[in-house]
């Protein structure tokens, strides 16, 4: 059942769309929002059939347009400013659905965000982060005589830290996406042993570079069945390896 509605925000009204389960949530399982990414739409190639797969499944999945896109009035909010309006959409569709946990699967710029909620809400207890961004792109010189290292993208680590202590974070990405190649280093050096030992990495060979955009059934069953899993509190670990894949403790790298 799809429900769409406006929801009030101490920043402004939010777009939104609930997908709820046809036979009621299931207990114990946390409420879920999907953030998406720099588009900032509710409805996505990503985050629409993953609100009605996990609905499906008793999961209630939130999706949000985020101010000036979609349905939700223009505005010009900081990103400090958008972090609080999603965690308060987030509380409030928690409360609604009578849930005492919330989990966020964010896409992109969306699991940036996810992370900093859950940096600020300790109800925030999962977070699946997809082809989440952690290094900024710069101009190397054209002969460097060696490789420098990168800049990440600002807060992320600070972020990271803070939601890993209430939060487990989950990172999932494309076999050669660019900031997959970046984890291990990103962890070794932004990340201290502590909160690095509660992120879990998940990568999926064969999709596209950034992917998760042009999901075909195959890929997108294979997203739907990691975050369920994790939802039900299973390991990324313990799921890859019922599938016969792998899965690997951000702390293991170091």
């Amino acid at each position: 059942m799809e429900i769409p509605f406006f929801l009030p925000t101490s920043g402004g009204d939010l777009s939104a769309s609930a997908s709820l389960p046809g036979g009621g949530a299931l207990a114990g399982r946390p409420t879920l929002l999907l953030t998406g990414g720099w588009h900032g739409r509710a409805r996505t190639v990503l985050t629409l059939p993953l609100a009605r797969r996990l609905a499906a499944r008793g999961v209630p999945a939130l999706r949000l347009d985020y101010p000036g896109s979609g349905l939700t009035p223009a505005g010009r909010p900081d990103e400090e400013a958008v972090v609080r309006m999603l965690a308060e959409a987030g509380g409030f569709f928690r409360d609604a659905c009578g849930a005492s946990e919330l989990a966020i699967v964010g896409s992109c710029l969306g699991a940036r965000l996810g992370i900093a909620v859950a940096a600020r809400d300790p109800a925030v207890t999962h977070v699946v982060g997809v082809a989440a961004p952690l290094g900024v792109a710069r101009r190397e010189p054209r002969f460097a005589l060696r490789r420098r290292r990168p800049d990440w993208v600002p807060g992320m680590a600070e972020a990271v830290v803070a939601a890993a202590r209430t939060a487990r974070l989950t990172f999932v990405y494309g076999g050669e996406d660019r900031s997959y190649r970046l984890f291990g280093e990103f962890t070794a050096r932004a990340v201290p042993a502590e909160a690095a030992a509660r992120l879990e990495v998940v990568a999926r060979e064969g999709v596209r570079v950034h992917g998760f955009l042009d999901l075909s059934a195959e890929p997108e069953r294979w997203l739907v069945d990691t975050i369920d899993a994790m939802l039900s509190g299973e390991t990324a670990a313990s799921a890859a390896s019922a599938r016969g894949e792998a899965a690997t403790p951000a702390g293991s790298e170091r």
